[in-house]
Formats: structure tokens, sequence, C-alpha cells
């Protein structure tokens, strides 16, 4: 069947471009030159993660934005979906983790203060780790 001929559906069948890849494979070396380029899209990793604020104190009731972003190893923010960090927090009796919400290249949370005490709150992105301190009074 050709491919302008209309399908049982009334639907003209997709084209296929197999032949169209094949001349562009085999054109460089019918011309006697060497192609050989590779393109591969990476995702960089981690070299680490900053948080901030770096510690807070909190009044029961308060809340509190924190932020984290992922870095390369030249120090710029990582905004790919595998590489934003992810929240947690040691103790969610004293600091309760709220709405999550993307702040340009990183993950912001609010911390709510529940009750007394200390809780660490860690952000993890590949393999890496930072954390901040919240006291609530």
């Amino acid at each position: 069947m050709a491919a302008s001929e209309p399908t049982d559906r009334g639907r003209r069948p997709r084209r296929r471009w197999a032949g169209a890849r094949l001349a562009l494979l085999v054109l460089p070396v019918a011309l006697g030159t060497a192609c050989e380029r590779t393109y591969t899209l990476e995702i960089p990793n981690v070299a680490r993660v900053e948080v901030s604020p770096e510690a807070a104190t909190l009044r029961l009731g308060d809340s509190l934005r924190v932020t984290a972003v992922a870095l390369d190893d030249r120090a710029r923010p990582l905004s790919h979906t595998r590489r934003l960090p992810v929240w947690q927090t040691s103790d969610a009796l004293v600091v309760r983790l709220g709405t999550r919400a993307s702040s340009g290249t990183g993950i912001a949370v609010w911390a709510h203060a529940e009750r007394a005490g200390t809780a660490i709150l860690q952000a993890e992105s590949g393999g890496r780790r930072d954390s901040v301190a919240v006291t609530v009074r």
C-alpha cells in the first residue's frame, strides 16, 4: 500500500523515515569522509546540596520556608527533575513538613512548628545531603 493511500479507517498511515536515516548514514561514507560524531545528553551528577537557612528557631505555631538546591561540580544549580532534592524530617511531631513547591532550580518546603524540641530537616539528591536544625521553643 502506498503512503498516500487511505487505510480502512480513512486515515493515512504514518510515514516512516528509516530510508532517510539510512541515506544520512551512508552519504558521508560514499563521499569518502569519516563521520563519527556521537551526541549524548547527560544529566550532570550532584556534587552537593545546599539548604537555606542553615539553622532556625521557631515559636510554637510558626512556619518557615526552607529551600534546597542541588549543585553540580561547577556550583551550577541542577534543574532536571531527577536531580531535585527530596525533603524529610527527623521528628515530624516537632516540625511537620508542609507544602512543597519548586523554587526555580530547587525545592522549597514549609516547616511548621508543632511542639517544643529540635528536628533536623534533611534534603537529599543524587546521594548528597544537607540539613538544617530547627528548634521549636
